[in-house]
């Protein structure tokens, strides 16, 4: 099984290279054809290397093979912005590869890992801005105000998960979680003060943070322990829907839905609830 996922990683990149020098680009075929292809070529390479040995070696393969798929067509007229989508696209395959062939906690804790809220939501956010305002400067810029703002929340969390405040990085108990949650609700409205003012779209990321974290912190509250996880790119894939965008952060979102529960995270009702947070803050 293993050479098998080799034999697979090297016809990808040859078929990926001959595409390139042929000058396939975006819009050539299908979108859906064209996201099929990476789902299949990182996805099954993770799936074939995970069955036959780990599933963290699987997704690692998985990854490396969309990141060399990336660089060989770069030359052939690639933007950056979107060899930065295809590879989205194929971090989410891969994983899902790896789950597939795992369907265990070790799975599911590697693609929380991976896809974890300190890296999908200042990517999400950065790539909302840019869908409205097309200027990568201005995504960046406002990506970084929002991580000042929510900065000392992110700082309780490092002190706490460090020093051993609560069971452990994900804060798995509901009753350890209000010191937290109420932290991140006066950050998120810290950063809707400064984004008051803000050219769109980030105003209305701003709401919806704020929102989303008040109403995520009153469940967690009421004894639902909604997944952050799920929540964050569920929420920023609804934002920018029906943009291209939105394809990688709801497919993310959809992967983890699976991962919480295979990781023994959270129980199906609150990835349910996380999902409705998502809906009531993203959509109008």
């Amino acid at each position: 099984m293993r050479s098998l996922a080799w034999l697979w990683v090297t016809a990808a990149l040859l078929a990926t290279a001959w595409m390139g020098v042929a000058g396939t680009q975006v819009g050539t075929w299908p979108e859906a054809c064209h996201l099929l292809g990476h789902l299949v070529l990182c996805g099954g390479a993770a799936f074939l290397a995970g069955r036959s040995g780990d599933a963290w070696v699987g997704a690692a393969l998985g990854i490396g093979l969309g990141a060399a798929i990336e660089l060989v067509q770069l030359p052939h007229g690639q933007t950056w912005i979107e060899a930065s989508y295809d590879l989205g696209v194929d971090v989410v395959a891969a994983l899902l590869g790896a789950l597939v062939a795992d369907r265990g906690e070790r799975s599911g804790h590697l693609a929380s890992a991976v896809l974890h809220p300190l890296l999908i939501a200042p990517l999400g956010l950065a790539a909302a801005v840019y869908v409205v305002a097309r200027d990568a400067w201005e995504a960046i810029g406002w990506t970084l105000v929002a991580a000042a703002c929510l900065g000392p929340a992110v700082g309780l969390w490092v002190v706490g998960t460090t020093g051993g405040w609560w069971s452990d990085a994900d804060v798995s108990r509901r009753a350890e979680r209000g010191p937290l949650f109420a932290a991140g609700v006066v950050c998120a409205v810290g950063f809707l003060l400064v984004a008051h003012r803000a050219p769109a779209p980030v105003p209305h990321l701003a709401l919806v943070a704020a929102g989303c974290a008040a109403l995520g912190a009153l469940l967690t509250r009421l004894g639902l322990k909604v997944s952050g996880h799920v929540a964050i790119p569920a929420a920023l894939g609804l934002l920018v829907a029906p943009s291209r965008i939105a394809v990688p952060l709801l497919a993310a979102a959809l992967l983890l839905s699976w991962a919480r529960v295979a990781a023994r995270r959270h129980r199906p009702v609150e990835i349910v609830a996380a999902w409705l947070v998502a809906a009531a803050g993203a959509i109008p």
